[in-house]
């Protein structure tokens, strides 16, 4: 049995009935991350020693609706975590950090979803997903947040939810004109059919060939494909060597990675996505939107949490190539 009143009156938080318009809702997956970092030198026939052990906040969406809180208030997910020690804990991190976590159930029939994490000593990672209580997401879920009168401007989702559940849900945030952001990540089987339900896509190059069924590594012939299922912008990500992406009007642009020293991987393509779409919303042009964004990237790599948090956006603003919004682009123009 769920228990909405008792999470409503511990955790939830609500924006006063009149700030109904919010930036971002994030549809989809909570886990606990249990992290352990390996070391390949130390592997003896089936054990492989590490030389740390963490538990992390994570699950892509609570990495996403995390990191787009860094940058703005307004933020809220909308999941489900299993009445254990792992999902409490997240649940109340979420809440002190100020997310809108009224929308995350306490599913009593599965426990919070777990990521068993491996870092190696280049800090690339491989990972066990336990979906638990994130599968057990239901179109009620959704229709409770909208009916509840919030008219987010994006919602995000990735697939750590059921594609098919995604099909009915997308639907409704359309219904109420908000603009869908999907990352086609991690790869399933019939991605393709929610490409003409996307606004915003975002993915990686071996996601893209998957999704085209092709062999074709030149990134802007990718682009023009997928483009042309539906999504206004695409943009694909290809690890060191950057970004690049494609606009409403068929431009092309790229741009570099920053070079980070890498402690771990984890979360930053979900980190990069929600700066990304802070950065649009914020007026800026695709180009600048994509080079903030990586420099979020840059930040995640370096650390062991996977998303960011406020003390780093001011490690941000210290970047001279970090631009918040279009206003503050031209007063560093002096405009």
């Amino acid at each position: 049995m769920e228990m909405p009143c008792i999470h409503q009156k511990l955790y939830g938080r609500r924006l006063n009935k009149m700030q109904k318009d919010i930036l971002i809702v994030a549809v989809g997956s909570i886990n606990a991350d249990l992290v352990a970092h390996k070391s390949v030198a130390a592997q003896r026939a089936n054990y492989a020693y590490g030389s740390t052990f963490e538990m992390n906040l994570g699950g892509k969406s609570l990495n996403v609706a995390l990191t787009a809180l860094a940058f703005t208030p307004g933020v809220a997910l909308i999941a489900r975590i299993g009445n254990d020690i792992f999902g409490l804990e997240i649940l109340d991190k979420a809440m002190k950090d100020g997310l809108i976590t009224q929308y995350i159930k306490i599913d009593e029939f599965a426990h919070t979803g777990i990521g068993h994490v491996r870092v190696d000593e280049n800090g690339q990672y491989d990972t066990i997903v336990i979906n638990g209580a994130n599968w057990n997401l239901t179109e009620e879920d959704i229709d409770t947040f909208i009916s509840d009168g919030y008219i987010p401007k994006f919602a995000i989702f990735n697939f750590e939810s059921d594609i098919n559940l995604l099909k009915k849900i997308i639907p409704k945030f359309k219904k109420i004109n908000t603009q869908i952001v999907m990352n086609f990540s991690p790869i399933v089987n019939n991605m393709r059919d929610l490409m003409n339900m996307t606004d915003i896509a975002v993915l990686n190059l071996a996601e893209a060939q998957q999704i085209l069924e092709s062999f074709e590594t030149n990134p802007v012939v990718l682009l023009e494909k997928l483009k042309s299922f539906g999504p206004s912008t695409v943009v694909i990500t290809l690890g060191s060597e950057g970004a690049i992406a494609i606009d409403a009007d068929g431009l092309v642009v790229k741009v570099p990675a920053q070079v980070a020293k890498v402690k771990n991987t984890i979360g930053a393509g979900d980190g990069f996505l929600a700066c990304l779409i802070y950065s649009i919303s914020q007026g800026l042009p695709l180009e600048q939107s994509l080079i903030n964004a990586t420099h979020v990237g840059k930040i995640i790599c370096s650390k062991s949490e996977a998303s960011l948090n406020e003390k780093d956006t001011l490690v941000l603003n210290s970047e001279s190539s970090f631009v918040r919004s279009a206003k503050s682009a031209l007063s560093s123009k002096g405009l």
